[in-house]
Order: C-alpha cells, then sequence, then structure tokens
C-alpha cells in the first residue's frame, strides 16, 4: 500500500491558486483525476507521497510546507504586479509566478554570496557614480555604462546578439541582475524587480536579441524612477525615449540617417544594435521621419539571421544571470559554500557541475 502524505488542506489548496493552476491543469501536473484532487484539498482524501511530491515541485513549493498547519503569509499576485515596475497585469500564467518567486529568492541568495564572499554588491556603488536618486542624463548614463555606439555595433552585420550581450554586461556591471528566459505570457517584454542592494530585470529570451538589448535599457530605465521615488503617468512612453536617447543618442543618430540617399532604416539600425523599428521609433522622436512613416516600418517584418536559443548551459545561464552565476562559482572555489549547495543554486546536478563551471570559465571571462 502507497504511503501517504500527510498535508493539510487548505494549504495545499492554496499553493494550487498561488500558483496560478486552475484544479485542472494542477490535477495533471500530479498525476490524478481532478476530483481526486479537489478531495484532497477539502481534507476527503490524502495524496500518497509520490503524488504530494509532484504537488510541491509544480507549485514551486517545499513538502514542508504542504504538510505546515497554516499557509505563509505571502503577497498576492495583485499586490506582486502593484510593487514591480512595467510588469504585465494580472492574472500571470504559473510560469511567470514561480519565476517571479525565484527571482525575488535569487536577490536574497546574491546578498548572501556576496556577504560569504566578504564583498558589498555593486549596486550602491553604481548608485553613487550614477548620482542617484537624482535622474541622471541619458547621455551620462550611456558614458558610465561603456554603451556608446561603437560598442553596441557589430562589424558582421548577421550578428544579432552583439548589442545584447554588450547592455546585459553594463547592466550587470551595474550590480543589476538580469534574468533571461521565455514565457508563455502573451506581449511580456519584461519587467524590473528593485531591491534595496540587488536589482533584478526580467527580460523574455523569446524575444529578437536586439529588442532584448532595447528592454533591458527600459527596465533600466524604470528602475531609475524607482531609485528616484519618481512616479509619471507617461512612464512607459518615458521609459522608451529614454532607452532610446541611451542606445541612439541623437548626434551619432542624425549623423547616422543623414550619411548617403536612400540608405535602409536596417542598415542604420545596424549601427546602433537595434531593431528596424526601433529605429523608426527614434528618427520620428527626433523628427527625421514622419510617424505615419515610422508606424509603417514598425508594422512591417524584416528578415535576417534567426536567433537560437542557445544550448542548455547557456539557457541555465540566461535564466540565473552571469552575475549569480559567477559569484556561486567563486563561493564554490573559496569553500564559502558546498559543492552540493553550489549544485543546487545553479539548478544543476553534481556530476555536471565541472561542465557548468567549464562554459562558464569560456563565457564569463570577458562579462
Amino acid at each position: 500500500m502507497a504511503t501517504r502524505a500527510l498535508t493539510t488542506p487548505n494549504v495545499l489548496r492554496w499553493a494550487r491558486e498561488a500558483a496560478g493552476y486552475a484544479p485542472s491543469s494542477a490535477a495533471r501536473k500530479v498525476g490524478v483525476r481532478e476530483d481526486i484532487l479537489l478531495a484532497a484539498e477539502r481534507g476527503d482524501h490524502f495524496l500518497t507521497l509520490r503524488q504530494a511530491e509532484l504537488a510541491a515541485a509544480a507549485y514551486g513549493r517545499s513538502l514542508a510546507l504542504l504538510m505546515s498547519p497554516e499557509p505563509p503569509a505571502e503577497l498576492s499576485v495583485d499586490a506582486k504586479y502593484r510593487r514591480l515596475r512595467g510588469a504585465p497585469r494580472p492574472p500571470w500564467s504559473p510560469e511567470l509566478i514561480k519565476l517571479e518567486r525565484e527571482i525575488r529568492d535569487q536577490q536574497d541568495t546574491t546578498v548572501d554570496l556576496w556577504a560569504a564572499l566578504g564583498e558589498s554588491p555593486p549596486w550602491h556603488e553604481a548608485m553613487r557614480r550614477l548620482q542617484l536618486p537624482r535622474l541622471p542624463e541619458a547621455t551620462y548614463l550611456a558614458h558610465i555604462l561603456g554603451l556608446e555606439p561603437y560598442a553596441l555595433r557589430s562589424s558582421d552585420p548577421r550578428n544579432i546578439w552583439h548589442s545584447r550581450r554588450a547592455v546585459v554586461r553594463a547592466a550587470e556591471w551595474a550590480g543589476v541582475l538580469v534574468i533571461r528566459c521565455p514565457v508563455p505570457d502573451s506581449g511580456v517584454r519584461g519587467f524590473v524587480l528593485p531591491h534595496a542592494d540587488v536589482p533584478a530585470i526580467y527580460v523574455n529570451s523569446a524575444e529578437d536579441p536586439r529588442a532584448q538589448a532595447f528592454t533591458v535599457m527600459h527596465e533600466f530605465a524604470h528602475l531609475l524612477l524607482d531609485v528616484a521615488d519618481e512616479r509619471r503617468d507617461d512612464e512607459e512612453r518615458w521609459c522608451d525615449e529614454y532607452a532610446g536617447t541611451v542606445l541612439m543618442p541623437e548626434p551619432e543618430f542624425a549623423e547616422s540617417f543623414g550619411v548617403g540617399q536612400g540608405r535602409s532604416i536596417e542598415s542604420i539600425a545596424q549601427d546602433f544594435g537595434v531593431t528596424p523599428g526601433a529605429a523608426a521609433t527614434r528618427a520620428a522622436q527626433l523628427g527625421l521621419l514622419g510617424w505615419s512613416q515610422a508606424r509603417d516600418i514598425l508594422g512591417r517584418s524584416f528578415s535576417g539571421p534567426t536567433a537560437k536559443g542557445g544550448n542548455g548551459n547557456q539557457r541555465k545561464v540566461a535564466r540565473l544571470s552571469p552575475t549569480f552565476t559567477d559569484l556561486v562559482l567563486a563561493a564554490a572555489d573559496s569553500s564559502a559554500v558546498t559543492l552540493a549547495t553550489a549544485s543546487r543554486l545553479l539548478r544543476t546536478k553534481v556530476e555536471d557541475f565541472a561542465k557548468l563551471r567549464a562554459f562558464a570559465d569560456r563565457e564569463l571571462l570577458d562579462r
């Protein structure tokens, strides 16, 4: 006879609802009929130990929590939405709910890792150099972060990843974790998760890499507003314009736009590592192009190199952020954490740790 798990009915239901699962979807994850799961949530049935473990994994909780007498005090999705900048309106998918919680935990863990290594999170020094809480001029921000146009431009027009790498590196230099992975929620490009010591930016990795670069800077603008404790009715538009000014400064952009007759918008966009749509919008903002022309360009599709998802280690580092990966490896090297703990933090098996380390040593060398 299978061992039964003594889960607490109201906690089991709370965990499912907090994870964003309907009973039917959750039942499939747990491997039981919907009526069996609902009976367990009422206290009329006990799941097997294996089923309870599957439920805990699906909901992103520990098995011990499902057995606790009461659910923990935790913000609702609506409350979390109000605290985030640029986040999509609820309802959120289970994947996005879990991701937001994972990033929050990761921010706190990053603080602990910096402390274990005897160092301070670099965000405070970055705020000082950026002269926050006063909002820095976009050109000054670009200078401090090393995001002048030449740093965003690739000599190979087929390289659509160069600007993303440069912008992610700049944001992480400032102490911001940049987490990239796909979510099924429609229209989600990114959002920022403020934190006193380790702010984080989420970016949807399903987007064009050049669009991801723009999104990182757009969300960085949200972060600046948060630190400045400033709210704007037109915040999304303001962040778009700020990001556009950082990545496409007026003098250089106007010069690029004016060089040669009949130059394509794709060619101009390549000069700044952005999408043709972003270049068209910037041109309209500067009066170099009519808004009707810009909207026409935004409505067109452009053929070009296809972005690939990368291998397993690339996706893992993107989801964890380069800085977090680097910190865990450094903590393991200094024996601040055990190999088992480092593997858990990097979501990899102990036997695969060496492979991830070898990949990170290559990829993070010039981060």
